[in-house]
């Protein structure tokens, strides 16, 4: 009888011990593609400043399937304004595909830095990476049926930045691990648009958020008139929307953290990003 139970405390013991090294396995990366449904670790673009793509948690050649990747933006063929918003989409096709996943950032040509702001616009389907310095899927995210597209807005640089490059890997998954997935990278440059007068650029420079941090509530100065304002979450969730405002807005109630200030005047919206204390 003895006997009988020791036996069985031995084959408990040995069962568990495989049950701990599974789960450890698969949190270490080799069923990653489970565990990374709701989205990529950060830094995997394959930019020049990530220097890394998904195929480090994710077996096979890039861009060796039949499947087409694309990055596309609101940004004209002029070039983007310093501190003007776009919207840019991250899209991946491929055949016989029903699960998907991406990761995107934006870096400056000259070397490299992450640049601009990437705000979540669908805060159900991706959420920020990498510092808030990229963009990726979340599992109610991962979805198509033979493709997939993200949207979310992009910030340009305020200051000179010069020509920027977006940078995007795409997963197609079969759904049994990291093997057999066909993933892709494309990346979209685009141009300062250089054709902003002096005079148009300085008068957005002049125009402030002040105090920031906020405690209370803030203010916008400008010595033209303001049509709206509207105050985003990190998350890109509109929380508030003011018509023909006097430039001062109440964030007492707010919680603490980073929100962006979106501010119509003469046709353009210029974002600013505010800090709640």
């Amino acid at each position: 009888m003895k006997k009988n139970i020791l036996s069985t405390l031995v084959l408990t013991a040995v069962f568990a011990v495989v049950i701990i090294g599974t789960t450890t396995l698969t949190e270490s990366g080799t069923m990653s593609a489970y565990a990374n449904t709701g989205g990529s670790p950060g830094g995997r673009t394959g930019s020049p400043g990530d220097n890394s793509n998904c195929t480090a948690c994710h077996s096979g050649t890039i861009n060796s399937g039949l499947g087409v990747a694309s990055i596309a933006s609101t940004i004209p063929a002029s070039g983007y304004v310093p501190g003007q918003t776009y919207t840019i989409t991250g899209t991946i096709f491929q055949n016989l595909i029903n699960k998907f996943g991406f990761e995107i950032s934006s870096e400056r040509d000259l070397d490299n830095s992450k640049t601009g702001t990437i705000v979540v616009t669908n805060s159900t389907s991706t959420k920020l990476v990498n510092g808030n310095n990229a963009i990726t899927h979340k599992l109610a995210g991962t979805t198509g049926t033979n493709t997939r597209s993200w949207n979310f807005d992009w910030v340009a640089p305020v200051t000179a930045t010069g020509n920027v490059t977006f940078y995007g890997a795409f997963n197609c998954a079969n759904g049994t691990g990291t093997s057999g997935d066909k993933i892709y990278s494309t990346s979209l440059n685009v141009v300062e648009d250089v054709s902003v007068g002096i005079d148009d650029y300085a008068s957005l420079l002049e125009i402030k958020l002040y105090p920031n941090p906020v405690e209370n509530y803030f203010q916008i100065s400008s010595d033209k008139k303001i049509k709206g304002i509207e105050l985003y979450n990190m998350k890109g969730q509109k929380i508030r929307a003011e018509r023909g405002s006097n430039g001062i807005v109440d964030v007492e109630q707010l919680p603490s953290g980073i929100y962006f200030v979106q501010i119509e005047i003469e046709g353009k919206i210029i974002t600013k990003k505010m800090i709640k204390k």
